[in-house]
């Protein structure tokens, strides 16, 4: 069980829009697709064969951003276990599989893959911006590390090779982009945004194939879902560069021109999603951050269900920890009230209210967001004393009383 830092809901929240992949000016209706997927993202692995967890890594990762990495192997395994034990028809990871980009971390989390496969599972992968031509890739050892080569495009196609690249309709020769034919009525169109010529963007070459692979699925009368590790759509005003990609609108208008109205991706650790050029686009929060949550995702005739799922991860003492790194996120916030003249106690109740709203931000509970400060004076507190933070806080307001953990449309 999950640590219960919050009140329980008793509230899910329907997506309202009306969702449902067309195609566009094709003589062939799609049949309405059916699949059983599970989506997850930002896995950071990385090897125990580059890491002893030792002072030098536990020096690295005691920074702000939440990831659980003291357990991410336990992490990793139990959420695969999940994915062999509910048996859905793919596996969708979608970027920063590893933590930063060595190849023994791509090596032995390929490895893990192969049991999911062997389960009779299809599993498709992508990079992300961790995962390839990471200047930090670094083993660990005592207090020291040392620099490792981290993977190339084509270090992680032939790495991953048996998890969409060799398996593809088609794939992608300036990328390591693909189309899989899921099923008869579904295809996955997975991209890369993370090649040395185009970081956080596309090539014109590889826009030539999307289009391609497009007009060939419009032909067929089949539907594509598409994915990508880093945005399509802005998801907080506060964080559009380096998370949105480079002419994000241009590819927006070229998925949905062909009928793909949804997007999966990941990257900015947050359960969120938004609509934008009738693209909805639906973030599944960091998989190595508590708490450690993956997704179903169901079609079922034209019906959409998204849902989130908390990792039971198997471990001794982990849900202590995993609040301990939400609420490491809390830091900035101690050492600014440090300069107050407000007492400890007030000092520690209003961090308190920052790890909270993390918590529900990067969880996607934004329902129980508005119960920890129902009467808005921590807001009022944070605009008047904290200026720093306001902007921030401005944007969680936004999307106070919303439950992102669920979407779900019936045409």
């Amino acid at each position: 069980m999950k640590k219960q830092i919050l009140p329980p809901l008793q509230l899910i929240i329907a997506a309202s829009s009306l969702f449902l992949l067309t195609g566009c000016g094709s003589n062939n209706t799609p049949a309405q697709p059916n699949a059983d997927i599970i989506v997850a993202s930002d896995i950071h692995y990385i090897s125990p064969r580059i890491n002893d967890y030792g002072e030098k890594f536990q020096k690295v990762i005691d920074g702000r951003d939440g990831k659980c990495m003291m357990y991410i192997e336990e992490i990793t395994d139990s959420f695969l276990s999940e994915v062999i034990e509910k048996k859905p028809e793919a596996l969708i990871l979608t970027g920063d599989l590893t933590f930063n980009g060595a190849l023994e971390s791509h090596e032995d989390l390929a490895e893990k893959l192969r049991s999911v496969e062997a389960a009779g599972i299809t599993v498709l992968v992508l990079p992300g911006n961790h995962d390839v031509y990471n200047p930090y890739a670094a083993s660990y050892s005592e207090d020291t590390s040392m620099q490792v080569p981290s993977a190339s495009t084509q270090d992680f196609k032939n790495i991953y090779r048996e998890f969409g690249p060799d398996e593809a309709l088609s794939a992608d020769t300036a990328s390591a982009s693909y189309m899989y034919q899921l099923n008869d009525s579904l295809r996955v169109l997975m991209l890369d945004f993370n090649t040395v010529n185009a970081m956080y963007s596309y090539t014109d070459e590889t826009v030539e194939w999307i289009e391609k692979q497009l007009k060939r699925a419009q032909k067929d009368g089949v539907y594509v879902l598409a994915a990508g590790h880093q945005n399509l759509n802005a998801q907080n005003e506060l964080f559009r560069s380096g998370y949105v990609i480079t002419n994000a609108g241009k590819l927006r208008q070229l998925l949905t021109g062909y009928g793909v109205n949804l997007f999966l991706s990941g990257h900015m650790h947050i359960q969120h999603y938004t609509t934008e050029d009738d693209l909805t686009e639906i973030l599944t929060s960091a998989l190595s951050v508590y708490p450690n949550q993956y997704a179903s995702l169901e079609f079922t005739e034209g019906e959409v269900d998204y849902h989130t799922v908390e990792t039971n991860v198997n471990a001794d003492g982990f849900d202590e920890y995993g609040y301990y790194c939400v609420d490491k996120m809390s830091n900035p916030t101690r050492e600014a009230l440090a300069e107050t003249t407000l007492t400890e106690t007030e000092q520690n109740q209003i961090a308190d209210f920052f790890t909270q709203a993390n918590y529900c931000y990067f969880s996607g509970d934004m329902v129980s967001y508005e119960a920890i400060d129902p009467d808005g004076e921590m807001m009022e507190f944070i605009k008047e004393e904290l200026p720093e933070f306001s902007d921030y806080f401005r944007q969680l307001e936004k999307d106070k009383g919303k439950d992102f953990r669920h979407y779900h449309v019936v045409p």
